[in-house]
């Protein structure tokens, strides 16, 4: 919080709307939607957008919990709808106070789905499969187990060290590779950059603008975090065919059907954790009849042009009330 630099932010939106003069204000992260959601009521703006990605308070304590629940529904009431990623972030606004009323899931959730037919297609992708392979050193038999995101407490990296530390004894064909960069924000510890630096089976990737390429290497996917809004990995890893293990939480829970499109352990828990990899490890039956169920899902229900073609549905309305 840092209210002069606020009020001037204020102040400098309210003069960008009046000049550009826009018939929708569509806001997304927490801060910048209290901000701009102020501005746009200064203004008196027709139709105001905000858009939840997801909701930091879930993991937040004392003080700090107190004031991110009163922003977000601050920010609520002072928007026209307000949009959710995801069906389960809809139900955690709801138990904080926010009318359902003036909430809605754009078609089935995500925030653009994925473009499974091109750029996340493991047809498209064969030839990176094999490059990214080989730059692992991995022959055909081995197993790879992924996780690509920013590298923070919350996304449970602890839990997936303690769950790889006894997969990596079990099963010698089996490595685990992490994609991304760590987050510095909330920085993970020097335990676990050591051993992600020199862990048994493990290669840390650092940040990429091709995902895919790394996915395409997979052959399971894993998500231990401790909270989402609707994680767009799990959506690029269904498209590419792959099982995901991930978190009963917030969000995970609409990207993951268990026991159909991969599987969901209890939060926190890397004995679950473990177990739900151990199994794919096992069986390459059980992570192909669940990666193809994954991709099926993926284009029938998160297809971006429908998607996109229901927000202008929602923008056109402005037009004609």
């Amino acid at each position: 919080m840092s209210p002069f630099a606020d009020l001037w932010a204020i102040a400098c939106l309210t003069r960008l709307i009046w000049k550009i003069d826009p018939a929708v204000i569509h806001t997304h992260s927490p801060k910048a939607s209290l901000l701009s959601m102020l501005a746009a009521s200064i203004t008196a703006r027709r139709l105001k957008i905000y858009h939840v990605h997801g909701a930091p308070f879930e993991t937040a304590t004392g003080l700090s919990r107190l004031v991110l629940i009163v922003s977000e529904r601050l920010t609520a009431y002072l928007a026209d709808e307000v949009w959710c990623v995801s069906n389960s972030v809809l139900r955690l606004l709801t138990e904080i106070g926010v009318p359902q009323t003036k909430m809605r899931v754009p078609q089935n959730g995500s925030i653009a789905g994925v473009e499974a037919r091109r750029s996340f297609s493991p047809d498209a992708r064969a030839a990176d499969r094999m490059a990214s392979r080989e730059k692992l050193g991995l022959g055909v038999e081995d197993i790879l187990v992924g996780f690509v995101g920013r590298l923070s407490g919350d996304k449970g990296i602890d839990e997936l060290r303690h769950a790889w530390a006894s997969l990596s004894l079990a099963n010698s064909h089996a490595y685990l590779v992490v994609v991304g960069d760590i987050d510095e924000r909330q920085p993970i510890s020097g335990d676990l950059e050591s051993w992600l630096a020199s862990g048994p089976h493990v290669f840390h990737i650092p940040h990429t603008m091709e995902p895919a390429a790394w996915f395409a290497a997979m052959d399971v996917f894993v998500l231990p975090s401790y909270r989402e809004g609707f994680p767009v990995v799990v959506l690029e890893a269904a498209a590419m065919a792959l099982p995901t293990v991930a978190t009963r939480v917030t969000g995970c829970v609409d990207g993951v059907i268990d026991g159909c499109t991969g599987a969901l352990v209890p939060v926190r828990d890397a004995n679950a954790l473990e177990g739900a990899i151990g199994q794919y490890l096992k069986s390459a039956a059980l992570r192909q009849s669940h990666g193809i169920q994954a991709r099926a899902r993926v284009l029938a229900d998160f297809e971006p042009t429908a998607l996109y073609n229901d927000y202008l549905t929602h923008y056109r309305r402005t037009q004609t009330e």
